[in-house]
């Protein structure tokens, strides 16, 4: 089938008749699992590295430093 060709705003405020909704609604997508281990995969590493900071800043910290209450 060909692609659907909008017209500015016909998006936003479909008029009736427009078939722009129905060529949405009827949209199919498929997820492979070499996306899905990607995405976990970066969501780890992500994580690590924000963790990195504050685990190198602690290590400069003596423990009772570390734990006192300010």
């Amino acid at each position: 089938s060909t692609p659907q060709q909008f017209q500015p705003g016909q998006i936003l405020n479909p008029t009736p008749e427009s078939s722009s909704m129905d060529s949405i609604t009827s949209l199919e997508f498929s997820v492979d699992g070499k996306s899905i281990l990607t995405s976990f995969g970066l969501t780890i590493l992500i994580g690590v590295i924000g963790a990195l900071y504050p685990i190198l800043g602690a290590l400069k910290m003596q423990p009772a430093q570390a734990l006192r209450y300010e």
